[in-house]
């Protein structure tokens, strides 16, 4: 992060979140959730960078790419179809390379991978930052309203989002404790977006 002015970036962010809100409220509002639960995750486990700030809230800006899949009424079930959306990482991470967060970029590109290879392109995962935005993302899509289904009770979504790394060396067991009461607190703020 050579010659990065973090205060700029921080204001470009904001601005375009509010764009996104304003434009395309679902997508702004999911990237604004996952970069406050993955930033409210860093902080509580004493890990935070502006690496992993700008990671988290710009890990799905790459969907905006892919509105002729993400748009759809009904879950994807074309094959293909699956596979771009899930090269969405990579034009997510374009666009903060770009703008010059070098490791933001490689977080990114890890943040559907799971510590036991079962993520989006089967690479197991030891990066905390990458796991902190996977357990942050796959959280807020199961605790907010989509087009087929109401929010995922909260038990089942702390699960959900927490069942692979609680087997993994990636986080202690008062780490993983830690995120589950973190969840747990953001869950009604995420819930009751969308009602």
């Amino acid at each position: 992060m050579k010659n990065i002015d973090i205060e700029y970036e921080k204001k470009f962010l904001k601005d375009l979140i509010a764009s996104l809100k304003y434009l395309k409220k679902n997508d702004g509002v999911k990237m604004e959730q996952v970069g406050r639960l993955s930033t409210a995750i860093s902080q509580e486990l004493k890990c935070e960078s502006d690496e992993l700030f700008f990671a988290g809230y710009y890990a799905n800006i790459g969907l905006l790419m892919l509105e002729s899949i993400t748009s759809k009424q009904a879950y994807l079930t074309n094959k293909r179809e699956m596979e771009l959306l899930h090269h969405h990482v990579y034009y997510s991470a374009e666009f903060v390379q770009k703008r010059g967060f070098i490791r933001s970029a490689e977080i990114i590109k890890n943040h559907h991978e799971k510590p036991n290879g079962m993520g989006y392109f089967a690479i197991p995962n030891k990066d905390k930052d990458a796991a902190i935005i996977n357990i942050a993302d796959e959280f807020v899509g199961l605790s907010s309203h989509n087009q087929l289904r109401p929010p995922i009770v909260r038990e089942m979504a702390i699960k959900y989002a927490l069942e692979e790394y609680q087997r993994s060396s990636i986080f202690t067991y008062d780490e993983v404790d830690i995120i589950q009461k973190t969840l747990t607190s953001y869950y009604d703020k995420i819930s009751s977006i969308g009602t």
